[in-house]
């Protein structure tokens, strides 16, 4: 750009900050070079500290031609600035190096690209969501298809989008019915069906088989487990088998999802494996 005359150019230091920096060039002077003037009032200290102005190409004449500006950021190439710290982080199996990340402050961001040094990073945070710490993201049949958990009290904790997050829907169904409010820490759908899904909450194991209807049915499924705070779950994809890890009580494992439907009245039990 050509630095003769005055004009004024805006850096958005977005996703790596989330933050404007207005750079003003001032008149041209061939005796004493550039003139030029940078207001890195926003930036954080982390940018303000790394902002680096290259004019080594710019050429000391009055022509205007070849006048050249560039930002460069070292200290946070490769960052995506999330504005609080990372909550729960999921990888894609549909597409290499995507991942999905949710943070403490109830919002999700889903990055593309991850595996280089600037990242592509886009947030899809479902305009409802509570300001509450996302404790799990998991994926249904596609990106399309995901489901995030919150682990506080006091909001709606299971929301879905089937449209990549462009609508979310709340699902917490007869949660809200029968004022049932517990932290829920984690989701799986079932891979035979996805209108199967189990929630690892505060007391224990809740499950549903209608995940698509406007407001689910959710049940306990505590069989062999008890009404004990689990804090994750981890599905086998060669065969389905779930583990459901609790807190304080070890590691139990189920055949639920080997089921062909987990209400069917078959063989739900958790036997405690560690």
């Amino acid at each position: 750009n050509s630095v003769s005359g005055f004009e004024t150019f805006t850096i958005l230091d977005n996703p790596l900050g989330n933050t404007a920096t207005t750079i003003t060039f001032g008149a041209y002077d061939p005796g004493t070079a550039k003139h030029i003037t940078i207001d890195a009032s926003s930036l954080d200290a982390l940018d303000a500290a790394n902002f680096v102005i290259d004019a080594s190409s710019v050429a000391a004449d009055a022509t205007g031609a070849s006048k050249k500006i560039t930002y460069t950021d070292g200290a946070n190439a490769g960052k995506i600035t999330l504005g609080n710290n990372a909550s729960n982080i999921r990888v894609s199996e549909f597409s290499d190096n995507t991942v999905f990340i949710g943070t403490g402050a109830g919002r999700l961001f889903k990055v593309t690209d991850s595996h280089n040094t600037s990242p592509d990073s886009n947030e899809i945070t479902g305009s409802s969501f509570p300001t509450g710490s996302i404790s799990c993201v998991e994926l249904g049949a596609s990106e399309d298809q995901i489901l995030v958990t919150f682990s506080n009290y006091g909001v709606s904790s299971v929301w879905e989008t089937i449209d990549g997050g462009l609508n979310w829907s709340n699902k917490e169904g007869d949660f809200d019915d029968n004022d049932i409010d517990m932290p829920i820490r984690w989701a799986l759908y079932n891979p035979k069906n996805r209108d199967i899904v189990i929630l690892a909450t505060e007391i224990g194991i809740w499950q549903t088989e209608n995940i698509s209807s406007d407001s689910p049915v959710w049940l306990p499924a505590n069989d062999g487990l008890a009404n004990v705070r689990i804090d994750m779950l981890q599905i086998r994809q060669s065969d389905y088998f779930v583990i459901a890890a609790t807190h304080g009580r070890g590691l139990f494992s189920s055949a639920i999802f080997q089921l062909e439907n987990c209400m069917d009245g078959g063989d739900t039990d958790y036997t405690m494996i560690l």
